[in-house]
């Protein structure tokens, strides 16, 4: 017998993949709603990715699950000069 083509092997591996991805990202969901943010959150399934507003606190739980990958932080930093 013939293996299958690898078109065929291509498409098993990325619906294996595309099945990892929303499992992981509706865990993260769930977490996000444990600390009180699944309201605040958006969620972006391109990037596989969550932006929410969070505190110092929640920052530290977040990083601490399994799921959480990495965190990026989007602060503005200001230098008020003396005038």
């Amino acid at each position: 017998m013939l293996p299958p083509p690898a078109a065929a092997l291509r498409k098993q591996r990325a619906s294996k993949i595309d099945d990892t991805a929303q499992v992981a990202m509706e865990q993260i969901g769930q977490s996000l709603k444990l600390l009180g943010l699944d309201g605040l959150a958006h969620r972006n399934d391109l990037a596989g990715a969550y932006v929410v507003e969070a505190t110092a606190e929640q920052i530290r739980e977040l990083a601490a699950m399994p799921g959480i990958q990495a965190i990026r932080l989007n602060r503005r930093h200001r230098i008020i000069r003396a005038s």
